[in-house]
């Protein structure tokens, strides 16, 4: 795959480019055809559920994820792909970006070293495309991809108008701002640390006097405005689920802080970027090289702007969350926006690391073909199981479709009208998605992320009918006698991985004891 961005002999910039853009386009050739490949995790089901009933808002995202489904499955049908193809090209965007982030980069700071823009670009682009947590991720439709994009695009922006200010480029700036806080609220981090970046220099203060930062301000606010209006009618229950999931044990009672989940973070991070990659990635990214020649000081100035303008967002984001990760568990997404920025100051000290002798090409090639092997093994793991345990992370994109076609036979025998409901979020959305007639589906006794079903029942009342179907993965499940004043077991689904039992899913049928809408 080097042989794409390192050719034996020297060529001009513009064919390292056309080579850079040829990793692109296999990236992006690869995970569209991918994508259809396996059945949807729970969360994006969910998602899905969320595109059918279109909102500013929803219980614990903004609306982006939503949005960009209706958007892939009104062009592409219902189906995986329909689901997933918007998310996949954003991912090719993310690359292009990074690709042009590094260059003007690398353009505005002294290195020492001859590495070309172009050169560095494509390793670069390179980092990040073997990186587990994006390529795996592109496949996914998932807030977080809009949200790394927009948030990526947004320190490009930046660093343009640090260069040379234009009012275009700061509404452009303020716009992906308020695109990536409606994507996922830790688009916020963005905005903040770039604010934090241009008040570290004396360019940058001056730069804030001007009427371009008002300008970007407003526009991201505007953007935002349908969704700040949704969260004051619904009594700002996104952000306050999210700052409770964020950091649960910091309320009085909960515990404190532990080191236990902070460690459980640093893991999750040494998996989905891999070990050598992020400790190479770290180590470039807090030694972002100063200005080693004697310069005015406004081109001095000027770099360190640039350099502030980088490091800050990904810095902030990586402190907040192994912050966040000694309070509650932590999820290995959480900080996937400072990667793409991590990855412009990785690529070229791979580049250099290839081009020397000895340990230190090795270690390049290590980090990369390891991460690599990771990706590759993701892939295959989720269409054909190499290794069953029953609690993997991988049985999250179980195929459904065998359950959905069970529960439907015995809906097609005895009533194919009355609600279906289950134990939770993930199960109700994905029968709801892989049933033939994607029915009124619900979780009543959903507590967490999937309280978007309270928020739909509490608007629509109660489900037509008084019959339901119940699935549930508990064979002792105390919420049946809840729920139901007549009841019957049906009988239960073993749930299989390449032959292997991992779950069962036991299905019950009878009289609502209370209408779904009064929960």
């Amino acid at each position: 795959m080097t042989a794409l961005i390192d050719p034996p002999r020297p060529v001009t910039d513009a064919a390292l480019a056309r080579r850079g853009a040829l990793l692109i386009a296999l990236f992006g050739a690869f995970h569209l055809a991918y994508a259809a490949q396996f059945g949807l995790a729970g969360d994006e089901a969910y998602y899905w559920q969320w595109s059918r009933q279109p909102a500013w808002g929803y219980y614990d995202h903004p609306p982006m994820v939503a949005w960009l489904i209706a958007l892939g499955t009104r062009f592409a049908g219902l189906g995986e792909f329909g689901v997933r193809w918007p998310f996949v090209l954003l991912s090719i965007a993310l690359l292009f970006v990074v690709y042009r982030l590094t260059v003007e980069y690398r353009a505005l700071v002294a290195a020492d070293d001859s590495l070309s823009p172009a050169r560095a670009g494509a390793w670069a682009v390179l980092a990040v495309a073997v990186m587990p947590l994006f390529n795996l991720g592109a496949l996914l439709a998932t807030p977080d991809v809009p949200m790394v994009l927009f948030s990526t695009l947004g320190v490009l922006l930046a660093l343009r108008v640090a260069r040379r200010p234009n009012p275009a480029e700061w509404l452009l700036l303020g716009l992906a701002s308020g695109l990536a806080v409606l994507s996922k609220y830790p688009g916020g981090i963005m905005p903040l640390a770039l604010l934090l970046a241009f008040a570290s220099t004396r360019r940058g203060r001056a730069l804030l006097r001007t009427p371009g930062p008002w300008l970007a301000i407003g526009v991201a606010l505007l953007a935002m405005i349908p969704h700040l209006l949704w969260l004051g009618q619904n009594d700002f229950v996104s952000l306050s689920f999210q700052l409770g999931h964020g950091l649960a044990s910091a309320a009085p009672g909960q515990g404190g802080p532990k080191l236990g989940r902070f460690l459980q973070f640093v893991l999750g991070q040494l998996g989905v970027v891999t070990p050598i990659l992020l400790v190479l990635g770290l180590v470039a990214l807090f030694s972002a090289p100063r200005v080693a020649h004697a310069k005015p000081a406004s081109a001095g100035d000027g770099e360190s702007l640039a350099r502030a303008i980088l490091v800050w967002p990904a810095a902030l984001n990586l402190a907040l969350f192994a912050l966040a990760s000694f309070f509650a568990k932590s999820q290995t997404n959480w900080t996937a926006a400072a990667y793409p920025l991590v990855a412009v100051v990785l690529g070229p000290r791979l580049a250099q690391m290839w081009d020397t002798a000895g340990w230190r090409k090795w270690t390049a090639a290590t980090g990369l073909g390891l991460a690599g092997l990771v990706s590759a093994y993701a892939h295959v793991e989720v269409v054909h199981p190499l290794f069953v345990t029953g609690s993997s992370v991988f049985d999250k994109v179980q195929d459904k479709t065998g359950l959905a076609h069970w529960v439907q036979a015995q809906r097609a025998g005895r009533d194919p009208t009355a609600v279906v409901w289950a134990d939770n979020y993930r199960t109700a959305s994905l029968l709801a998605f892989y049933l033939p007639d994607h029915p009124y589906t619900d979780a009543p006794r959903e507590r967490g992320s999937g309280e978007q079903y309270t928020l739909w029942r509490r608007a629509a009342g109660p489900a037509p009918g008084d019959m339901a179907w119940y699935v549930t993965r508990f064979a002792d499940d105390p919420a049946v006698a809840e729920l139901f004043a007549e009841i019957r077991y049906v009988g239960d689904y073993a749930e299989r991985r390449a032959g292997v039992v991992i779950s069962h899913q036991h299905l019950y049928y009878g009289r609502r004891r209370e209408p779904a809408g009064n929960f």
